[in-house]
């Protein structure tokens, strides 16, 4: 959490599709540019790429059943809050 304190954050109550929770997280402008994202291997959670247009973010995912770390790209993170 102390960690990634200064990058954009966003909170889920819910199971999500990968390219739903992209755009409502506003990690990607639309969901076009989501699939294109996790089409070229663009994506990663918790330091696993995502290729699966399909993949939902579960409660499994997280880190310590609270944190989701994506990250777009080389250098874009963001920090996904599951409640």
């Amino acid at each position: 959490k102390e960690a990634f304190g200064n990058i954009p954050s966003f909170e889920v109550d819910t199971d999500m599709n990968i390219i739903d929770l992209l755009v409502n997280a506003s990690i990607c402008s639309s969901k076009r540019e989501a699939r294109e994202f996790v089409n070229n291997n663009s994506i990663s959670i918790n330091g696993d790429k995502v290729n699966d247009l399909e993949f939902v973010v579960t409660k499994s995912t997280t880190i310590g059943d609270k944190y989701i770390v994506i990250r777009r790209g080389k250098k874009q993170y963001y920090l996904i809050k599951y409640v």
